[in-house]
């Protein structure tokens, strides 16, 4: 299984959302956009993570959970908007 579905059934009281960068993992990057390299970034992950709170109708992350690439992300989010994120799990530092 993969890490998404181990801690899925780890965590059965908690929503869980999993999402990959644009153009990682199995997400397809699409944009009419001439300054796509503006969206691949850290800053553009960031305000993309921030875009799902705000779709989702999330008033605040109970947790940030990071693997690899995405410690960074985590780390920096909760930096960001220290007030919208409750715990930070860190797995596999990369910074």
């Amino acid at each position: 299984p993969s890490s998404a579905q181990e801690i899925s059934r780890e965590l059965p009281k908690f929503n869980v959302i999993f999402f990959h960068y644009r153009g990682g993992g199995c997400s397809d990057f699409r944009t009419n956009s001439s300054s796509w390299d503006t969206l691949l970034n850290s800053d553009g992950v960031i305000s993309d993570l921030e875009a799902i709170r705000k779709e989702y109708g999330i008033a605040s992350w109970q947790g940030v959970l990071g693997f690899s690439y995405g410690t960074n992300i985590a780390r920096r989010y909760s930096h960001q908007f220290p007030d919208l994120t409750g715990i930070l799990i860190l797995e596999g530092l990369n910074d």
